[in-house]
Protein backbone atom coordinates (compact mmCIF):
# COMPACT_ATOMS: atom_id res chain seq x y z
CA UNK A 1 0.00 0.00 0.00
CA UNK A 2 3.10 2.50 0.84
CA UNK A 3 4.70 1.62 -2.46
CA UNK A 4 1.38 2.25 -4.34
CA UNK A 5 0.97 6.11 -2.28
CA UNK A 6 4.54 6.53 -3.30
CA UNK A 7 4.18 5.88 -6.60
CA UNK A 8 0.98 8.03 -7.44
CA UNK A 9 2.06 10.92 -5.79
CA UNK A 10 5.06 10.65 -7.82
CA UNK A 11 3.20 10.29 -11.02
CA UNK A 12 1.11 13.31 -9.84
CA UNK A 13 4.26 15.76 -9.17
CA UNK A 14 5.26 14.37 -13.18
CA UNK A 15 2.25 15.50 -14.45
CA UNK A 16 2.49 19.02 -12.70
CA UNK A 17 6.28 19.50 -13.63
CA UNK A 18 5.37 18.72 -17.13
CA UNK A 19 3.17 22.01 -18.49
CA UNK A 20 5.90 24.25 -16.59
CA UNK A 21 8.69 22.24 -18.77
CA UNK A 22 7.11 22.58 -21.81
CA UNK A 23 6.24 26.35 -21.75
CA UNK A 24 10.31 26.63 -20.76
CA UNK A 25 11.39 24.39 -23.40
CA UNK A 26 8.95 26.42 -26.33
CA UNK A 27 11.50 29.47 -25.20
CA UNK A 28 14.27 27.81 -25.38
CA UNK A 29 16.82 28.33 -28.62
CA UNK A 30 19.00 30.93 -29.24
CA UNK A 31 18.45 34.10 -28.01
CA UNK A 32 16.48 36.78 -30.13
CA UNK A 33 16.33 34.59 -33.03
CA UNK A 34 13.52 32.80 -34.67
CA UNK A 35 12.73 29.04 -32.91
CA UNK A 36 10.61 27.26 -35.84
CA UNK A 37 8.02 25.21 -34.13
CA UNK A 38 5.30 23.07 -34.69
CA UNK A 39 2.83 24.66 -31.43
CA UNK A 40 -0.30 25.40 -31.69
CA UNK A 41 -1.22 29.49 -31.73
CA UNK A 42 -3.70 31.63 -30.90
CA UNK A 43 -5.57 32.12 -34.02
CA UNK A 44 -7.71 35.41 -32.83
CA UNK A 45 -7.85 37.13 -29.64
CA UNK A 46 -10.67 36.47 -26.62
CA UNK A 47 -10.90 37.33 -23.24
CA UNK A 48 -10.45 34.60 -20.83
CA UNK A 49 -12.32 36.18 -17.86
CA UNK A 50 -10.58 33.13 -15.79
CA UNK A 51 -7.06 34.63 -15.52
CA UNK A 52 -6.06 35.54 -12.54
CA UNK A 53 -2.90 37.20 -11.34
CA UNK A 54 -2.53 38.70 -8.38
CA UNK A 55 -0.15 41.59 -7.53
CA UNK A 56 3.03 41.05 -5.55
CA UNK A 57 5.18 43.50 -3.89
CA UNK A 58 6.03 46.71 -5.27
CA UNK A 59 9.39 46.70 -4.46
CA UNK A 60 12.55 44.55 -6.23
CA UNK A 61 11.34 44.61 -9.45
CA UNK A 62 13.45 41.96 -11.92
CA UNK A 63 15.48 41.27 -8.59
CA UNK A 64 13.27 39.94 -5.96
CA UNK A 65 10.56 39.27 -8.29
CA UNK A 66 10.80 38.75 -11.77
CA UNK A 67 9.01 41.58 -13.94
CA UNK A 68 5.77 39.66 -15.36
CA UNK A 69 5.72 40.64 -19.27
CA UNK A 70 2.39 40.03 -21.75
CA UNK A 71 2.92 41.09 -25.00
CA UNK A 72 1.04 41.08 -28.75
CA UNK A 73 -1.34 37.93 -29.37
CA UNK A 74 -2.13 38.05 -33.29
CA UNK A 75 0.21 40.34 -34.38
CA UNK A 76 3.26 38.45 -36.54
CA UNK A 77 5.91 39.04 -36.51
CA UNK A 78 5.72 41.36 -33.36
CA UNK A 79 4.22 38.76 -31.11
CA UNK A 80 2.27 35.65 -31.14
CA UNK A 81 1.35 33.56 -27.87
CA UNK A 82 1.75 29.56 -28.24
CA UNK A 83 -0.68 27.53 -26.66
CA UNK A 84 0.72 24.80 -24.70
CA UNK A 85 -2.38 22.15 -24.04
CA UNK A 86 -3.65 21.09 -20.81
CA UNK A 87 -1.93 18.03 -19.34
CA UNK A 88 -3.16 15.92 -16.28
CA UNK A 89 -4.73 18.33 -13.70
CA UNK A 90 -3.04 21.16 -15.29
CA UNK A 91 -4.76 23.42 -17.30
CA UNK A 92 -4.01 24.89 -20.86
CA UNK A 93 -1.04 27.24 -21.22
CA UNK A 94 -0.43 30.67 -22.78
CA UNK A 95 3.37 31.30 -23.93
CA UNK A 96 4.36 34.81 -25.95
CA UNK A 97 6.77 34.61 -28.62
CA UNK A 98 7.57 36.92 -31.73
CA UNK A 99 9.90 39.24 -31.81
CA UNK A 100 8.56 42.09 -29.32
CA UNK A 101 8.98 39.52 -26.76
CA UNK A 102 12.50 37.80 -27.36
CA UNK A 103 13.72 41.76 -27.51
CA UNK A 104 12.88 42.62 -24.42
CA UNK A 105 13.64 39.03 -22.88
CA UNK A 106 17.14 39.63 -24.11
CA UNK A 107 17.65 43.21 -23.04
CA UNK A 108 16.20 42.19 -18.86
CA UNK A 109 18.87 39.05 -19.33
CA UNK A 110 21.41 41.17 -20.47
CA UNK A 111 20.84 43.73 -17.70
CA UNK A 112 21.23 40.80 -14.99
CA UNK A 113 16.99 40.43 -14.19
CA UNK A 114 14.93 37.96 -14.17
CA UNK A 115 11.60 38.03 -16.57
CA UNK A 116 8.08 36.09 -16.23
CA UNK A 117 6.40 35.15 -19.39
CA UNK A 118 2.77 36.06 -18.88
CA UNK A 119 0.40 34.69 -22.34
CA UNK A 120 -2.86 36.25 -22.69
CA UNK A 121 -5.34 35.65 -25.66
CA UNK A 122 -6.81 38.66 -25.24
CA UNK A 123 -4.19 42.14 -25.76
CA UNK A 124 -6.91 44.34 -24.63
CA UNK A 125 -7.15 42.30 -20.96
CA UNK A 126 -3.44 42.06 -21.03
CA UNK A 127 -3.77 46.04 -21.63
CA UNK A 128 -6.13 45.95 -18.61
CA UNK A 129 -3.98 44.23 -15.62
CA UNK A 130 -1.14 46.22 -17.02
CA UNK A 131 -2.74 49.53 -15.53
CA UNK A 132 -4.22 47.42 -12.72
CA UNK A 133 -0.32 46.00 -11.67
CA UNK A 134 -1.35 42.83 -11.91
CA UNK A 135 1.97 42.76 -14.66
CA UNK A 136 4.48 44.73 -15.23
CA UNK A 137 5.34 44.95 -18.87
CA UNK A 138 3.56 44.61 -22.27
CA UNK A 139 6.40 43.81 -25.02
CA UNK A 140 4.58 46.49 -27.49
CA UNK A 141 2.33 49.67 -27.91
CA UNK A 142 2.33 52.79 -29.90
CA UNK A 143 2.18 56.13 -28.29
CA UNK A 144 -1.79 55.96 -28.35
CA UNK A 145 -3.20 57.60 -25.31
CA UNK A 146 -6.88 56.04 -26.34
CA UNK A 147 -5.07 52.14 -26.19
CA UNK A 148 -2.81 52.73 -23.51
CA UNK A 149 -4.78 55.01 -20.70
CA UNK A 150 -3.59 56.28 -17.38
CA UNK A 151 -1.40 54.30 -15.36
CA UNK A 152 1.04 53.46 -17.69
CA UNK A 153 4.77 54.88 -18.95
CA UNK A 154 6.80 53.90 -22.52
CA UNK A 155 10.84 53.30 -22.41
CA UNK A 156 12.51 55.07 -24.91
CA UNK A 157 13.60 55.09 -27.25
CA UNK A 158 11.29 53.24 -29.24
CA UNK A 159 12.42 49.18 -30.48
CA UNK A 160 10.75 49.75 -33.79
CA UNK A 161 9.09 51.65 -36.75
CA UNK A 162 6.30 50.24 -38.13
CA UNK A 163 5.06 51.57 -41.68
CA UNK A 164 1.57 51.28 -42.60
CA UNK A 165 0.32 50.18 -46.17
CA UNK A 166 -2.70 49.03 -48.04
CA UNK A 167 -2.48 45.68 -49.67
CA UNK A 168 -4.78 44.72 -52.81
CA UNK A 169 -5.19 41.77 -55.11
CA UNK A 170 -2.89 42.39 -58.04
CA UNK A 171 -4.79 43.62 -61.10
CA UNK A 172 -6.72 45.23 -58.83
CA UNK A 173 -4.21 48.04 -57.32
CA UNK A 174 -4.16 51.23 -57.21
CA UNK A 175 -1.89 54.04 -56.71
CA UNK A 176 -1.51 55.46 -53.18
CA UNK A 177 0.13 58.18 -52.33
CA UNK A 178 -2.43 59.75 -49.32
CA UNK A 179 -5.15 58.84 -47.73
CA UNK A 180 -7.42 60.37 -50.16
CA UNK A 181 -6.19 58.18 -52.88
CA UNK A 182 -8.44 55.35 -50.65
CA UNK A 183 -11.88 57.18 -51.11
CA UNK A 184 -14.49 55.23 -52.91
CA UNK A 185 -12.87 52.02 -51.84
CA UNK A 186 -13.86 49.34 -49.22
CA UNK A 187 -11.10 48.77 -46.87
CA UNK A 188 -10.58 46.70 -43.78
CA UNK A 189 -8.34 46.82 -40.85
CA UNK A 190 -7.48 43.65 -37.93
CA UNK A 191 -8.35 44.77 -34.70
CA UNK A 192 -5.13 43.10 -33.14
CA UNK A 193 -2.66 45.18 -35.12
CA UNK A 194 -4.11 47.97 -32.70
CA UNK A 195 -3.80 50.73 -35.41
CA UNK A 196 -7.50 51.82 -36.23
CA UNK A 197 -6.95 54.35 -32.77
CA UNK A 198 -3.49 55.78 -34.37
CA UNK A 199 -5.31 56.65 -38.05
CA UNK A 200 -9.18 57.65 -37.19
CA UNK A 201 -8.67 60.82 -36.49
CA UNK A 202 -6.20 61.30 -39.99
CA UNK A 203 -8.99 59.64 -42.02
CA UNK A 204 -11.16 62.03 -44.63
CA UNK A 205 -14.76 61.35 -43.16
CA UNK A 206 -15.34 59.77 -46.28
CA UNK A 207 -13.59 56.96 -46.54
CA UNK A 208 -15.11 53.13 -45.16
CA UNK A 209 -12.73 50.96 -43.43
CA UNK A 210 -14.19 48.15 -41.29
CA UNK A 211 -12.35 46.55 -38.13
CA UNK A 212 -12.01 42.66 -38.24
CA UNK A 213 -10.49 40.51 -35.69
CA UNK A 214 -8.00 37.89 -37.20
CA UNK A 215 -5.70 37.41 -40.33
CA UNK A 216 -7.70 35.07 -41.89
CA UNK A 217 -11.32 37.11 -42.14
CA UNK A 218 -9.30 39.92 -43.71
CA UNK A 219 -7.65 37.99 -46.21
CA UNK A 220 -10.77 36.12 -47.25
CA UNK A 221 -12.56 39.50 -47.45
CA UNK A 222 -10.13 40.98 -49.39
CA UNK A 223 -10.38 36.99 -52.01
CA UNK A 224 -13.55 37.40 -52.04
CA UNK A 225 -13.67 41.05 -53.10
CA UNK A 226 -16.12 41.85 -49.55
CA UNK A 227 -13.09 44.75 -49.01
CA UNK A 228 -11.14 46.26 -52.16
CA UNK A 229 -7.67 46.59 -49.96
CA UNK A 230 -6.36 45.80 -46.37
CA UNK A 231 -4.52 48.33 -44.18
CA UNK A 232 -1.91 46.79 -42.54
CA UNK A 233 1.78 47.17 -41.18
CA UNK A 234 4.01 46.14 -44.13
CA UNK A 235 5.69 43.46 -41.80
CA UNK A 236 2.63 41.59 -40.28
CA UNK A 237 1.23 41.44 -44.19
CA UNK A 238 4.46 40.15 -45.26
CA UNK A 239 3.97 37.45 -42.86
CA UNK A 240 0.62 36.83 -43.05
CA UNK A 241 0.96 36.16 -46.84
CA UNK A 242 3.28 34.03 -47.01
CA UNK A 243 1.16 31.34 -44.07
CA UNK A 244 -1.60 32.28 -46.61
CA UNK A 245 0.58 31.16 -49.47
CA UNK A 246 -0.95 34.49 -51.26
CA UNK A 247 2.60 35.34 -52.39
CA UNK A 248 1.60 36.15 -56.06
CA UNK A 249 -1.15 37.18 -55.67
CA UNK A 250 -1.09 40.61 -53.03
CA UNK A 251 0.17 43.57 -54.37
CA UNK A 252 2.22 45.93 -51.53
CA UNK A 253 1.97 49.41 -51.82
CA UNK A 254 5.57 51.06 -52.15
CA UNK A 255 4.50 54.16 -50.02
CA UNK A 256 3.83 54.38 -45.95
CA UNK A 257 0.58 56.24 -45.40
CA UNK A 258 2.19 56.64 -41.86
CA UNK A 259 4.76 54.52 -39.52
CA UNK A 260 4.53 54.81 -35.87
CA UNK A 261 6.83 53.73 -33.54
CA UNK A 262 6.43 50.62 -31.17
CA UNK A 263 7.21 50.92 -27.26
CA UNK A 264 8.28 48.52 -24.36
CA UNK A 265 4.86 50.11 -22.09
CA UNK A 266 5.19 50.10 -18.38
CA UNK A 267 2.94 49.69 -15.60
CA UNK A 268 3.70 52.81 -13.03
CA UNK A 269 2.04 50.34 -9.72
CA UNK A 270 5.56 49.38 -9.08
CA UNK A 271 8.90 50.19 -8.86
CA UNK A 272 9.86 48.50 -12.41
CA UNK A 273 9.85 51.86 -14.31
CA UNK A 274 13.35 52.17 -12.61
CA UNK A 275 14.75 49.52 -14.13
CA UNK A 276 14.28 51.44 -17.95
CA UNK A 277 17.64 53.10 -16.58
CA UNK A 278 19.17 49.89 -16.81
CA UNK A 279 17.48 48.47 -20.02
CA UNK A 280 17.55 51.48 -22.33
CA UNK A 281 21.45 51.82 -23.28
CA UNK A 282 21.29 47.98 -23.73
CA UNK A 283 18.55 48.48 -26.19
CA UNK A 284 20.33 51.77 -27.93
CA UNK A 285 23.33 49.16 -28.21
CA UNK A 286 21.54 46.58 -30.18
CA UNK A 287 19.53 49.31 -32.44
CA UNK A 288 23.01 50.75 -33.28
CA UNK A 289 23.67 47.77 -35.39
CA UNK A 290 21.28 47.66 -38.05
CA UNK A 291 21.84 45.43 -39.81
CA UNK A 292 22.05 42.59 -37.56
CA UNK A 293 19.19 44.40 -35.92
CA UNK A 294 17.30 43.94 -38.94
CA UNK A 295 18.32 40.40 -40.09
CA UNK A 296 17.12 39.28 -36.17
CA UNK A 297 13.84 40.56 -37.14
CA UNK A 298 13.60 39.23 -41.23
CA UNK A 299 14.14 35.95 -39.32
CA UNK A 300 10.59 35.94 -37.46
CA UNK A 301 8.99 37.22 -40.59
CA UNK A 302 10.26 33.69 -42.05
CA UNK A 303 9.39 31.59 -39.16
CA UNK A 304 5.73 32.72 -39.42
CA UNK A 305 5.68 31.70 -42.95
CA UNK A 306 7.58 28.31 -42.44
CA UNK A 307 5.87 26.90 -39.48
CA UNK A 308 2.44 26.85 -41.52
CA UNK A 309 4.29 25.28 -44.42
CA UNK A 310 2.49 22.24 -44.69
CA UNK A 311 -0.78 24.08 -44.34
CA UNK A 312 -2.58 24.38 -47.34
CA UNK A 313 -3.19 28.22 -48.69
CA UNK A 314 -6.17 30.44 -48.08
CA UNK A 315 -7.15 30.18 -51.45
CA UNK A 316 -7.13 26.08 -51.85
CA UNK A 317 -9.17 26.47 -48.11
CA UNK A 318 -12.09 28.99 -49.74
CA UNK A 319 -12.25 26.99 -52.76
CA UNK A 320 -12.48 23.34 -51.01
CA UNK A 321 -15.36 25.02 -48.98
CA UNK A 322 -17.24 26.44 -51.95
CA UNK A 323 -17.26 23.05 -53.56
CA UNK A 324 -18.83 21.68 -50.40
CA UNK A 325 -21.65 23.68 -50.34
CA UNK A 326 -21.81 23.79 -54.15
CA UNK A 327 -21.60 19.74 -54.46
CA UNK A 328 -25.53 18.88 -53.36
CA UNK A 329 -26.52 21.05 -56.71
CA UNK A 330 -24.00 21.11 -59.28
CA UNK A 331 -22.22 18.65 -61.13
CA UNK A 332 -19.06 17.27 -60.31
CA UNK A 333 -17.53 17.13 -63.71
CA UNK A 334 -18.09 21.43 -63.55
CA UNK A 335 -14.44 22.98 -63.89
CA UNK A 336 -14.95 26.27 -63.15
CA UNK A 337 -16.07 26.94 -59.43
CA UNK A 338 -14.02 29.47 -58.24
CA UNK A 339 -13.78 32.13 -55.34
CA UNK A 340 -15.42 35.48 -56.71
CA UNK A 341 -12.99 38.99 -55.94
CA UNK A 342 -14.12 40.74 -58.39
CA UNK A 343 -16.03 40.73 -61.85
CA UNK A 344 -12.71 38.51 -62.91
CA UNK A 345 -12.47 35.77 -60.48
CA UNK A 346 -9.66 34.45 -58.73
CA UNK A 347 -7.75 31.14 -60.67
CA UNK A 348 -9.06 27.65 -59.09
CA UNK A 349 -6.59 25.71 -57.29
CA UNK A 350 -8.03 22.48 -58.78
CA UNK A 351 -6.54 21.55 -61.36
CA UNK A 352 -2.61 21.74 -59.86
CA UNK A 353 -3.24 22.19 -56.12
CA UNK A 354 -1.33 19.47 -55.08
CA UNK A 355 1.85 20.96 -57.64
CA UNK A 356 1.07 24.22 -56.55
CA UNK A 357 1.00 23.58 -52.96
CA UNK A 358 4.41 22.15 -52.95
CA UNK A 359 5.88 24.84 -54.99
CA UNK A 360 3.91 27.84 -52.48
CA UNK A 361 6.06 25.51 -49.53
CA UNK A 362 9.40 26.46 -51.38
CA UNK A 363 8.32 30.08 -51.80
CA UNK A 364 8.02 30.76 -48.21
CA UNK A 365 10.90 28.84 -47.27
CA UNK A 366 13.14 31.18 -49.18
CA UNK A 367 13.48 34.93 -48.18
CA UNK A 368 15.40 35.35 -51.95
CA UNK A 369 12.94 33.53 -53.92
CA UNK A 370 11.02 35.52 -56.44
CA UNK A 371 7.92 34.72 -58.88
CA UNK A 372 7.28 35.72 -62.05
CA UNK A 373 4.09 37.64 -62.38
CA UNK A 374 1.18 36.57 -64.69
CA UNK A 375 0.88 38.46 -68.48
CA UNK A 376 -2.93 39.06 -67.27
CA UNK A 377 -2.04 40.47 -63.96
CA UNK A 378 -0.13 43.08 -65.38
CA UNK A 379 -2.30 43.38 -68.13
CA UNK A 380 -5.38 44.68 -65.24
CA UNK A 381 -2.97 47.31 -62.99
CA UNK A 382 -4.40 50.24 -62.82
CA UNK A 383 -1.50 52.21 -62.06
CA UNK A 384 -0.82 55.25 -64.10
CA UNK A 385 1.61 54.23 -67.36
CA UNK A 386 3.84 56.46 -65.92
CA UNK A 387 4.88 54.89 -62.84
CA UNK A 388 4.08 51.76 -63.97
CA UNK A 389 7.72 49.95 -64.66
CA UNK A 390 8.59 51.90 -61.54
CA UNK A 391 5.21 50.01 -59.10
CA UNK A 392 6.16 46.54 -60.64
CA UNK A 393 9.74 46.82 -59.97
CA UNK A 394 9.17 47.49 -56.45
CA UNK A 395 6.37 45.58 -56.24
CA UNK A 396 6.88 42.03 -57.49
CA UNK A 397 7.08 39.73 -54.91
CA UNK A 398 9.94 40.96 -52.97
CA UNK A 399 11.49 39.73 -49.89
CA UNK A 400 11.15 41.53 -46.60
CA UNK A 401 14.83 43.19 -46.48
CA UNK A 402 13.64 44.57 -50.20
CA UNK A 403 10.29 46.16 -49.20
CA UNK A 404 12.34 47.58 -45.60
CA UNK A 405 15.33 48.88 -48.23
CA UNK A 406 12.49 50.59 -50.47
CA UNK A 407 10.89 52.21 -47.41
Amino acid sequence: MRRLLIFLVFVCVCLAIYPADAAKNAQKGKRFQANTTQQEVVEEEKTNSHKKISKKSIFGCGEDHPIRVAGFVTNAPFGWVNVIPAKGMNPEQYVNGGFSYDLFEQIVTDAGLKIQNVGYTSYQEAMRDLRRGKIDVVAGGYFDYHMLGSGVNLMFPSYFTNPIIPLFLKGKEKEVRSWDDLKGLKGVVRQEENIYSLIFNQLPKDIEIKQVSGSKKAFTMLLKGEADYILTSLYAGESEVRRYKLISDIYFSPQALVSPELFFVFSSHSDCPRIKKKLEPILRKLKENKDAYQKAFIEYIDEWGLRFQNSKGLKQELYEEEQKITAPVESVDQEDNTIASDSSDIESDQSDKSDQSHTADKKVSSENEVTKPSSNQNAKTNVKKTNESKEEKSNHPLTPAERIRNL
